[in-house]
């Protein structure tokens, strides 16, 4: 039974969903740089692409096509884990 403790969101496990701006992964692990909305601010002078941390996205959540690479612009989601 779910109760206020072990509900999904409510046990710890922190859900995020942002834009993916730069996926040039140096060590090719398939990461990903993404700007997450209410994480990071808007400003790319303050906070730019390069100090964004690395995430392995979850999958894209703007296309229906499921073999998709992730890419620059696209609307991702993942979890702190």
């Amino acid at each position: 039974m779910l109760n206020g403790t072990n509900m999904p969101g409510l046990d710890g496990f922190i859900w995020w969903t942002g834009i993916v701006e730069r996926r040039d992964d140096p060590e090719k692990l398939s990461r990903v740089r993404v700007r997450m909305y209410m994480w990071h601010i808007d400003d790319k002078v303050l906070v730019p692409s390069e100090k964004l941390l690395w995430a392995h996205p979850i999958f894209p959540v703007n296309t229906p096509n499921q073999t998709y690479t992730v890419k620059e612009g696209d609307a991702v989601f993942g979890f702190y884990i």
